[in-house]
């Protein structure tokens, strides 16, 4: 679906924003958020590319807040994400290797405006 891949690709710039934010504060391990930057088409469906990424996969925390791991450096820019927002969203869903995260959720206050996997207030 067309609409999904947007989806996205919108979810990884805002969480790219917020890291970018967060790393302005000089935190003690500063983040980064892959943004998709090559689209790759196969008989019109469209895929995203990113670069391949080192070390142990990790996801972090979940669409609902739920937190999955020890680290504290993910919480705490999720935590920022939705500071930074105004409370209006958080980024979720963090996931990757070492401090290089991708493929976000944002959720929002707005149930589904970020699409599918923006879980609303119950993520919040």
């Amino acid at each position: 679906r067309s609409e999904a891949f947007l989806e996205d690709y919108i979810c990884a710039h805002y969480a790219h924003e917020c890291a970018v934010r967060f790393n302005e504060r000089r935190p003690p391990k500063r983040v980064d958020y892959l943004v998709p930057n090559q689209i790759l088409t196969l008989r019109d469906v469209n895929y995203s590319i990113e670069r391949f990424l080192e070390g142990d996969w990790v996801k972090h925390n979940n669409i609902f807040g739920m937190i999955l791991s020890n680290r504290r450096t993910p919480d705490a820019f999720s935590h920022f994400s939705y500071l930074y927002s105004n409370r209006r969203f958080i980024i979720l869903d963090v996931q990757g290797a070492g401090e290089t995260f991708t493929d976000p959720a944002v959720v929002s206050v707005d149930v589904g405006r970020f699409g599918y996997t923006d879980t609303g207030l119950k993520g919040i």
